[in-house]
């Protein structure tokens, strides 16, 4: 079984897990439009159609008050994109809350402030081999989605 973990958005990440494995971390692809980026839909299709993941899970965000109309709109834009690439390209879709691949990790209720360092050394403790690749603050989207993909693994 090939599990794809997303954390969406423009600074997203994807993972894949073959088995019980990780065995790719990395970054979305984005292109710039005018003056925005925007996840990249070929780049996205391009490793979909490489890495042939069973199920794609992506992580089901709902619009913020606290993040403000473009924030959504980008997020929302985001998500359609990966949603409608993984569906045109015949894999099965996934979505889990937040709080339920965080609870799984034993990462609720941490204060949004440490959130994304914990959720780093949570991914490099579960994957000491790919440690490098959560080692910085950046890449808080890359052990997001690889906690994503372990938790729809366990469930």
């Amino acid at each position: 079984m090939r599990i794809m973990g997303v954390d969406p958005g423009v600074t997203g990440g994807w993972a894949l897990i073959e088995g019980r494995a990780l065995t790719k971390v990395f970054d979305l692809e984005v292109n710039s439009i005018g003056s925005t980026n925007q996840i990249d839909p070929l780049a996205f299709r391009t490793v979909l159609q490489e890495y042939r993941p069973n199920v794609v899970v992506i992580e089901d965000n709902r619009a913020n008050g606290a993040n403000g109309s473009k924030a959504n709109y980008s997020m929302g834009l985001s998500m359609g994109i990966i949603l409608g690439v993984s569906l045109g390209a015949g894999v099965a879709i996934g979505r889990v809350k937040p709080i339920e691949w965080q609870r799984t990790h034993g990462l609720g209720g941490i204060p949004a402030v440490s959130r994304k360092d914990a959720h780093r050394a949570r991914a490099s403790e579960l994957w000491p081999e790919m440690a490098a690749r959560f080692k910085l603050k950046k890449d808080h989207n890359r052990a997001d989605a690889a906690l994503i993909a372990e938790h729809w693994r366990r469930t």
